[in-house]
């Protein structure tokens, strides 16, 4: 058995580890919940500092429940130029595509 093998069983099959999963998978959530926001943030141009209103109201509204780290309008800055940059990239192999 390699270790790969060998972690994904402890993961798997142990309580520990698949809490660890477990809250892993909830952290995803949570970013991708305040990707979102900062994303409707930018496309009705916004400012960031109404980034957690839209976080409370999620919250609010059982949507799930939203982790204090990356809340700030920092927060929401960092990942509205993350999406600038992963649509760029994309725009510009599609492109090339063409060309």
């Amino acid at each position: 058995m390699n270790i790969e093998t060998y972690m994904n069983c402890v993961v798997d099959e142990t309580p520990t580890g698949r809490s660890i999963k477990n809250l892993c998978t909830k952290g995803r959530e949570s970013l991708k919940v305040k990707f979102n926001s900062a994303y409707y943030l930018a496309k009705r141009e916004r400012h960031f500092s109404d980034f957690l209103n839209p976080l409370r109201l999620q919250s609010m509204n059982s949507v799930m429940k939203i982790r204090e780290s990356y809340t700030t309008d920092r927060a929401a800055a960092k990942f509205v130029d993350v999406i600038g940059k992963v649509i760029r990239e994309s725009l510009k192999a599609d492109l090339e595509k063409v060309r």
